[in-house]
């Protein structure tokens, strides 16, 4: 399949592109759901259906695609985080200078929003256009404590 930046595209999982040993297709789902497992996999099917290019762990983005460096983020039903995993939870400490470091290093956020499974909608956008839009704050307080919510429409504005 052949992958434009700035387009959206709607996926449809079915029960037999989606088999896990001895788990039903919903429980299945449910993994996909789960942020932290779902973001794994998402990251492997873009490979696979795109052709992006996976960078390695401690890189500061995810994938490469036509020379464009892109972070994928997953969207649930309680959001996305915008600021990298290891800034967040117990014992973790938000870094505005290494996060605007990451910013300042990628063009496009890309978004798999995972809400209406087995559906599954994923875009992309030029990671300028939260900075346009305010979308993005660089205040820790305001990133720690307020996850952003999945509002496309203002950063499509």
């Amino acid at each position: 399949m052949n992958f434009e930046f700035d387009k959206t595209y709607c996926l449809q999982i079915k029960p037999e592109d989606l088999k896990i040993p001895f788990l039903s297709f919903e429980e299945s789902l449910n993994f996909l759901r789960n942020g932290r497992v779902g973001g794994f996999l998402v990251e492997q099917m873009l490979k696979n259906m795109f052709g992006f290019e996976l960078t390695q762990n401690n890189s500061m983005y995810d994938a490469e695609f036509n020379n464009k460096k892109i972070e994928i983020r997953t969207i649930n039903k309680t959001g996305f985080n915008l600021i990298p995993s290891n800034m967040i939870g117990a014992s973790r400490k938000y870094d505005e200078k290494k996060y605007l470091q990451k910013l300042g290093s990628i063009d496009y956020f890309c978004f798999v929003d995972m809400r209406n499974l087995p559906n599954m909608f994923v875009f992309c956008y030029p990671s300028r256009r939260f900075y346009q839009n305010g979308v993005i704050k660089t205040l820790p307080k305001e990133l720690m404590t307020k996850k952003l919510t999945a509002k496309i429409e203002m950063v499509n504005a």
